[in-house]
């Protein structure tokens, strides 16, 4: 810096550099060795790296006036990282299967050790005819958006087709994927995915688009159709236009031992040993079983594609189409002697007044060895006058039939009305082969004449699963009960079991609930809350009640947030942290973004300049802890500079944990460049629109990064103090600051926020003092010795001239320095005198006439 020269005169004369050179932007083939503060402030110097990674050049910097020499420019060049993909093979998939993508289908390295470990593929579009998935996240659900090269090492990625509802021989599915590093991400990719019949598959039992096999009565037959045995994808070789000239034929190698096949032209045997795939299509096809027993059957066949005018069985030779073998198995069921047998009999069904009950197997359960639970049909003969059962889907609509699996699914309740007199619902049951049985459910309506009131929500931790009922959390301040209470669930938990001692309950006493044997446990773990309703007895009072259930999540957050708008805040683990719950779970932890804030959405934080952000809606534990992820806040033009609040809601997942349910709140305001934040902002509002911003200004004026230090768990106060002046800094080179935040505000912070405003004025006094005081003593020293008026070096005059000017002060006539006569070395006497008493010039030139000429610093004494 020169405060009295402009930065065009301030220029720069460097040496040719050891490991580069330094152009011009505007002629980069040409060397430049000077330039001005003026071009460095516009971005117009650069250099060009040659060479070895480490060197410089030296320089000398003028103004014009003075010079300062002998500096030295350090240059360090780093290896531009790049990331290359090493394997990238085509992978093979079988119809309506997983396969996993291995590295030998996706291998990609970086130069840096450390650039690899984190390797990222970002799918920037997922395959049309299937999705990836993780194997080990399978559980939560939800298509892979991201994933790691170490997760594609262990073989967790796997792509999954899906299969369509129309036969087809081959699909071409692609994934387009880049690859992203911490410093750069790749051009996009393409994986190719193949999905065909063409290639016997270890998951398929058929190449065939259907082989499901039969299921025929001992000593009866069935239809063959397309529902079991299905050659349209072989058909699917040919252009549809032409598919009608073609005709799939099964060539039967091994006919049925226990049956036959028959056509409606004549049998299926020896001399007509085959059938076609239009037979299937019109059902012709017929499997009849002889003889007695229950012995299994199949055939055997061979299947090509046809041309409808060739009638010979000659299968195609190799090359010129596929040969399917298969075998097509036939199973032979008993004639269902044995009748359905009654397991619960003499249950009794309670249901709270004008409270819904549902059916379960403990109050309805009917086995038969030979029938499935939809063959167990029950009619209703009769029902009670206080209420009737219904389905789920549509509760006001009493049912007179159902079936066993209705009840198992739980796909029924009873609903009582305002009749509140017991009665007996009346039931046939059957297997549609047998004669029916007669049973009957006792129905007893309980008067609910308390209810419990200001129950305390259970609350169970994530990583334990398991909490302790107490009074609280059953009677709450209802002040009733006493050590005899009973307890009874009339309707249990959907995803969790109420347990004594370690075992599932209906119902337990208050003993139980003192002693702490009572406790609730989530067995499904994909709710994060649950409930269930119970009715106490206690002296002949009746108390229903319903326990909310909800899991409170092992996480780590900061209090007391405070973020400015207009900006992207890094996420990281000072923020969200859930390592504790990774450790005890051992998996990664996911937050799936379930309300997202009203003014701001979630992205992840582009890894290299120039990338735009991609919206997430859920992230892991490993993404905050490399700083993935990013929140960006919106200044809407109205906001003013008001503090605001916002939250957004997520649900934390873990492997072998319930999932629970976790909100952030948090504060914002007006960017202010003063202010300390407990964040990193990637992304901070224009210098231009706010004079108060300061950023860490990176190689790319677009690009700011501002990192601030933690904040404490109070919310400090803003500060009215105005804004320091942005010192000038080189490109490359942050401006940083600090402050107390519980001393905003205040003389302190106000000396913190605005340091170089209080040190340049204080550093530019120091230095006129030290320039100043040498000149005061120089001065007064020279008064003290007296001034001298010394004259500069007098003109050489001719010999016996005098000059007029004066070559010193004048002296006194008294004073003046005597002449005498000086005789020459071979004079005799002296001196003679020419005509008129005048000396005789010859001689002057021997004797001094004037003053000598003085030199510098000299004077008379």
């Amino acid at each position: 810096e020169d405060e009295d020269t402009p930065p065009e005169d301030v220029v720069y004369s460097i040496r040719t550099p050891v490991n580069g050179k330094v152009v011009l932007k505007l002629s980069p083939q040409n060397k430049a060795l000077r330039f001005s503060q003026a071009q460095i402030n516009s971005r117009l110097v650069q250099f060009i790296h040659e060479g070895a990674l480490e060197g410089g050049f030296s320089f000398d910097v003028s103004d014009g006036e003075n010079m300062s020499p002998g500096h030295f420019f350090t240059v360090t060049a780093h290896k531009k990282p790049t990331v290359t993909l090493e394997n990238k093979q085509d992978l093979t998939v079988c119809p309506g299967t997983s396969q996993p993508i291995t590295s030998q289908n996706l291998k990609a390295a970086a130069n840096d050790e450390a650039e690899t470990r984190s390797i990222v593929y970002i799918v920037e579009q997922p395959p049309k005819f299937g999705r990836l998935v993780n194997d080990r996240k399978r559980d939560v659900g939800g298509d892979v958006k991201n994933f790691t090269q170490e997760e594609v090492d262990n073989g967790e990625i796997f792509y999954q087709h899906e299969m369509p509802d129309r036969p087809f021989w081959l699909l071409e599915d692609a994934l387009h994927f880049r690859i992203s590093s911490p410093s750069t991400t790749t051009e996009p990719y393409v994986l190719g995915l193949s999905v065909s019949f063409e290639t016997t598959c270890p998951q398929r039992t058929t190449q065939l688009w259907r082989n499901k096999g039969l299921t025929v009565p001992e000593a009866q037959s069935n239809v063959i159709d397309v529902s079991v045995l299905d050659a349209s994808n072989l058909l699917a070789q040919e252009p549809e236009s032409k598919r009608a000239l073609y005709d799939v034929i099964f060539l039967i190698t091994e006919l049925p031992q226990h049956g036959s096949l028959s056509l409606p032209d004549g049998p299926v045997n020896r001399k007509h040993p085959y059938f076609l795939q239009s037979d299937l299509t019109e059902g012709g096809l017929e499997y009849a079983h002889h003889g007695s027993g229950t012995l299994d059957d199949h055939f055997k066949f061979n299947a090509w594609l046809r041309p409808t005018a060739v009638k010979s069985l000659q299968p195609p030779r190799k090359g010129e189409g596929p040969i399917i073998s298969g075998t097509f198995n036939i199973t032979v069921s008993d004639s269902n002697e044995m009748p359905p047998q009654l397991i619960s009999q003499g249950a009794v069904l309670q249901a709270l007044h004008n409270s819904p009950v549902m059916l379960s197997q403990e109050h309805l359960n009917v086995m038969d060895p030979d029938s499935s639970p939809d063959e167990i049909k029950y009619e209703v003969l009769s029902g009670p006058s206080s209420g009737f059962v219904a389905n789920i889907l549509d509760l006001k609509v009493p049912l007179t039939q159902f079936t066993q699996a209705d009840i198992d699914d739980g796909r029924l309740m009873f609903i009582v009305n305002e009749t509140n007199s017991p009665g007996t619902l009346d039931l046939s049951v059957s297997d549609g082969h047998n004669p029916p049985i007669f049973t009957s459910l006792e129905v007893m309506i309980l008067p609910a004449t308390t209810w419990a009131t200001n129950q305390t929500p259970l609350e169970v931790a994530q990583e334990v699963n398991m909490a302790s009922l107490s009074q609280e959390h059953l009677l709450g301040a209802s002040g009733q009960g006493g050590p005899n209470t009973s307890y009874r669930l009339i309707r249990g938990p959907q995803f969790g079991q109420v347990r004594v001692n370690q075992n599932p309950a209906r119902d337990f006493l208050q003993k139980q609930v003192d002693n702490g044997e009572v406790t609730f446990t989530f067995t499904d773990f994909i709710s994060p809350k649950d409930e269930f309703q119970f009715i106490a007895t206690s002296g002949g009072v009746n108390i229903s009640g319903t326990v909310n259930v909800t899991v409170r999540a092992l996480i780590k957050t900061q209090e007391d947030i405070l973020w400015p708008r207009g900006t992207t805040v890094v996420l990281d683990t000072s923020i969200l942290d859930v390592s504790e719950l990774a450790n005890k779970t051992k998996s990664i932890p996911v937050f799936k973004i379930l309300r997202a804030p009203q003014n701001g959405h979630f992205v992840k934080a582009p890894r290299a300049k120039g990338d735009p952000p991609i919206s997430i809606d859920a992230f892991n534990q490993h993404d905050l802890e490399r700083g993935l992820v990013a929140l960006e806040i919106w200044d809407a033009e109205d906001s003013g500079t008001d503090l605001q609040q916002d939250s957004f809601q997520f649900e934390l997942v873990a492997e072998g944990v319930p999932p629970a349910l976790e909100s952030v709140m948090y504060t914002t305001e007006a960017f202010n460049a003063s202010a300390t934040y407990g964040a990193t902002l990637l992304h901070v509002p224009d210098l231009q629109d706010h004079s108060r911003s300061l950023t860490t200004q990176s190689s790319t004026p677009s690009s700011q990064t501002l990192t601030s230090q933690p904040r404490g768990p109070a919310t400090p106060r803003r500060s009215s103090s105005p804004p320091p002046p942005l010192p000038t800094t080189r490109a490359g080179h942050g401006v940083t600051t600090s402050a107390s935040p519980t001393e905003r505000g205040t003389l302190l912070s106000f000396i913190e926020a605005n340091m170089f405003s209080i040190i340049l004025p204080i550093c530019l006094i120091l230095l006129l003092l030290a320039l100043i005081l040498p000149l005061l003593f120089y001065l007064h020293k020279r008064n003290k010795t007296g001034k001298h008026n010394v004259q500069g070096t007098p003109p050489k005059y001719k010999n016996g001239t005098v000059g007029d000017q004066e070559t010193f002060r004048k002296t006194d006539p008294n004073q003046a320095i005597p002449l005498m006569t000086v005789n020459t070395l071979e004079a005799k006497g002296p001196i003679s005198k020419g005509p008129g008493g005048q000396q005789d010039p010859e001689l002057l030139q021997y004797c001094r006439t004037s003053n000598p000429a003085l030199k510098n610093s000299q004077y008379w004494v």
